[in-house]
């Protein structure tokens, strides 16, 4: 094969596919406004992409939960086959989330992937629980489960990509195939394991101790109001875990628990919310049904 066609091949391969155009005016007239709105769009951008999956595995849990509780799973056990079918949607959330933001960024979705997969992949995830391999070196090491924050995996891509970009302008065909993914792979990744992992799990704890202490104290409406009110804000960061260790030690002491209660409450009233500006709402762009962007 001719070389020039090969380097065009590749350099295609590597990022030149992966580079898109807003296709939509409202993507033009974003990127023209405050960087609050800029950062916004962009976040909407990368899940709108992967809605439907999130819808249908999120049926498919539904339906299965009613099941259980009837007692006709008893029977039938292909609805708990169908529940873990389901639940590798959710498993594989922050691979999706990662693809998606650099198809949004235009940089390439296979390094994208790879960063999104450090968050459950086996062998990394069990030195990350042990952290017997690193200890000795005295870094700080991430939780596995704040390592699949959406907000670390776009901090990460978004990284990922302006390196990328900075080694594009050099346009030389050895660097994009080889100088720019192992030189992304190999800030990224380490970065996400040993510096933004670690605060990320240093502030859970925090919360955690924080909103513990407000529960735990004769401060159980502040403390549920607080926590009511930041449970979307505690999912989209990867935080929803940080009071799971609480609420099994107060039913195991008490018998009851106040923290379950709250994130119920709280996930009803943003359904019940989404559910009243569908109904009210004079806007009919608000009343429809998100469009995916297109792969």
């Amino acid at each position: 094969m001719n070389q020039d066609l090969l380097s065009k091949e590749m350099s295609s391969q590597t990022g030149g596919e992966d580079k898109q155009e807003p296709t939509s005016g409202s993507d033009k007239t974003v990127t023209k406004g405050n960087p609050i709105s800029r950062l916004f769009d962009f976040i909407s951008g990368v899940f709108t992409s992967i809605l439907p999956a999130l819808i249908g595995a999120g049926i498919i849990q539904v339906i299965a939960s009613v099941l259980l509780y009837l007692d006709i799973d008893s029977n039938f056990r292909i609805f708990t086959i169908i529940v873990y079918i389901s639940g590798i949607v959710f498993y594989l959330l922050p691979f999706m989330v990662a693809v998606s933001a650099a198809k949004k960024l235009g940089s390439n979705i296979f390094i994208a992937a790879v960063i999104g997969g450090c968050s459950f992949f086996p062998s990394l995830t069990e030195v990350l629980k042990s952290a017997k391999e690193i200890s000795s070196t005295s870094l700080p090491v991430a939780e596995p489960q704040y390592i699949s924050s959406f907000i670390l995996i776009l901090i990460a891509v978004w990284l990922a990509a302006k390196i990328e970009q900075g080694l594009g302008k050099l346009n030389r065909y050895s660097i994009q195939l080889l100088v720019a993914p192992t030189l992304t792979l190999i800030i990224i990744m380490p970065l996400m394991l040993f510096v933004f992992g670690p605060l990320w799990t240093a502030l859970a704890h925090t919360l955690s101790e924080e909103f513990s202490s407000l529960f735990f104290f004769n401060s159980e409406v502040l403390a549920g109001l607080l926590y009511g009110g930041t449970i979307p804000l505690l999912h989209f960061s990867g935080m929803q875990y940080m009071l799971v260790n609480d609420m099994l030690e107060s039913v195991a002491a008490t018998g009851y628990d106040y923290i379950a209660p709250v994130m119920v409450s709280a996930v009803m009233a943003q359904a019940g919310a989404a559910f009243g500006v569908c109904i009210k709402s004079k806007i009919p762009k608000s009343r429809r049904w998100p469009q995916p962007q297109a792969c």
